[in-house]
Parts: C-alpha cells; structure tokens; sequence
C-alpha cells in the first residue's frame, strides 16, 4: 500500500503531523501548521474537514478540556469550520510545499469535498461504528486509516465488512486526552497486526514524544502526533501536541531508530574488522620453549591484539611439538610447529 507515492509498511515510518483542530478556526494559522509540518519534516498534515450540523447536536455542553468563551460544543465546532474554497487552497499549499494533505471527513458532505485532494481518508475513533459513512467512503475505492481508539476488536472486526484489507491501515490509540502512558499498551500494535494482516500505526495522545519513538521502535507503520504552533494556546488539544521543535525533534529521532534497527541477520559490520583484530587475542608463550617441546595449555597466554594462531584455535596446537625455539612472550604462528 502507498500514500502519497510512499510504501507504507516496508521500514520507514510514515508521520503525520495531526493539525486537527489547533488552526482554532483562524485560516492563516492553518497556513502555518501545513508549511511548519513540511519544515520538520512530516510526511503528512491532516486536519478535520465537517459540518457542524451534521455531526453535532445544538445543546452538547463544551468538552471539560476546552476554554474559552463557546458555551456548546455545537458552538465551538461552528467557529472551526472553513469553506470548500479554504480546504482547496490548504490541499494546493500542502502541494506546494511538498506534504501530503490528509483530513478526516465526519459526513458524506465533506468526503465528496474531499475527493479530489485526498488519495487517503481517514476515518476518527468515534466513526469505527458510523456504518452509514465508512459504506459511503468505500465507494470512493481510496485507502482508509482508521483509528481504533475506545474500540475492541468487535468493532474492528465489523469494519472490514465495509472496506477491503488491502484498503486498510489501522491506528492504535486510547481516546484519552491526554492518555496516560500506563494506558497506552503498545503491544495492541502487534497485536493488531497480528489479527488483521494489514499495516498497523500508532496515533499518540501522550504528552511528550517518548510514547510515538517507542511505537515506531516497536513497528508502528504509521505515527499520528497532534501539532500545535504553541502549547500555549486555549482550546482544543494543544497542550498534548508538539510544537514544532519537539515535531523536529521526534521525527529526527524516529529516523535515527529507523537506521539502527537495520535487518533481520547477524554479519559483521565491514568497518568491524580493523576492531575485531584488534580485540581479539593471540596464543603467546608464557616462557622459553626449545625445539621439540610439545605445547601444552600452561605454555601460553591469550594476549590482544589478533596477529599469530587466534585462542580459539588452541586446542588444534596443544599437544604439537614445536621446530624451533619459542622465547617468553613470542607470538605463536604455524610455523613454530611440525
């Protein structure tokens, strides 16, 4: 499977910098955050692309989570909306700075919106059981990140009567924000992609960048860390994103981990081999040894560096009889033996 032209699942870990809602409804602000995630070197920035009115109902009181002034949620959503011509202009400056642009669709309205930007949905925790949607996002034949937050694998299950495998990719994640990391249990990532044979990631809702580098040390496919401009700000999920230092920071340490896991074998490193001779150790003779004499173990010492008969071989020379003299602290070789 590819998103935007990229492999996912054969080593290198695909990132997205989750904007979500962190643009607080200012268009210039999402501007920002697409072309900060292109700096620190994301693959992708996702947003959430709805209509207030077909996702939320008028008199939900506001998260506990969020400040400000919106005396609903319904209120708070509505100051987060932009218009088909702004999802346009932040699809074509993702493009232009060369990040794949992702958003998650919450009604039929918005996926058909999306369509034409996107060649990837994604699915939120709380449409794993929208049914209604994920029918109409499969007829779009794109890929599917779905992320599995407060989900069980009945839920999950049920999600593949809708779209293909080969369709697919899933995120590990708890719907906690933020989510302890006593509760993150990562093993679900294998577990997951143990159980459903498909690329399996992590969306992180921890505070910090520890969590996401464990994940894809363990072989999350996919990163999703919220992002933010400052933590600073009120509302929404700023203060469990990285700013762009810690974005940089993590995305640089990802491909750091990625580096050393390296391959499934054991050889030796080519730059190795000066070293080896280095450490390894040598049969020498602990005293004078004249002509004739046969080698036993008291005879010799193992002394670094590796230059004449390497210790290991030493039972092969034990018991041999030495053709010429052996002064104390020579190093043996073959020719010291008939």
């Amino acid at each position: 499977m590819r998103i935007n032209e990229q492999i996912i699942g054969e080593g290198r870990t695909f990132i997205i910098a989750e904007a979500g809602l962190n643009h607080n409804g200012d268009f210039d602000t999402a501007l920002a955050l697409i072309r900060k995630a292109g700096e620190c070197g994301a693959d992708a920035v996702k947003f959430q692309t709805f209509d207030t009115e077909k996702l939320i109902g008028p008199d939900v009181p506001v998260y506990k989570k969020s400040t400000g002034s919106p005396i609903s949620q319904f209120e708070r959503f509505q100051k987060l909306e932009f218009t088909s011509d702004q999802w346009r202009q932040l699809s074509q400056t993702s493009e232009d700075e060369g990040i794949c642009f992702l958003s998650t669709p919450f009604d039929k309205d918005s996926v058909d919106m999306l369509d034409p930007m996107v060649d990837t949905y994604k699915v939120s925790s709380g449409d794993i059981t929208n049914y209604i949607l994920l029918r109409y996002i499969a007829k779009k034949g794109k890929k599917v990140i779905v992320s599995t937050g407060a989900s069980d694998v009945n839920d999950i299950d049920r999600i593949f009567d809708f779209l293909a495998h080969g369709q697919v990719v899933l995120l590990h994640c708890v719907s906690l924000y933020p989510t302890p990391a006593d509760k993150v249990n990562l093993l679900s990532i294998k577990f997951l992609k143990d159980r459903y044979n498909c690329p399996v990631g992590y969306s992180d809702h921890t505070i910090g960048s520890d969590i996401s580098l464990a994940a894809a040390t363990m072989g999350a496919d996919i990163i999703e860390k919220h992002f933010t401009l400052s933590k600073d700000q009120e509302g929404g999920d700023h203060v469990l994103s990285a700013d762009p230092d810690e974005l940089r920071e993590l995305i640089k340490s990802i491909r750091k981990v990625e580096a050393a896991i390296g391959d499934y074998k054991k050889t030796i490193v080519e730059e190795e081999r000066p070293v080896r001779q280095l450490i390894r150790r040598s049969l020498v003779a602990c005293a004078h040894m004249p002509k004739g004499h046969f080698l036993s173990e008291e005879d010799i010492i193992p002394l670094r560096p590796l230059k004449g008969i390497p210790v290991e071989c030493a039972d092969e020379y034990i018991g041999k009889k030495l053709v010429h003299n052996i002064e104390k602290g020579e190093i043996l070789t073959e020719t010291h033996f008939d």
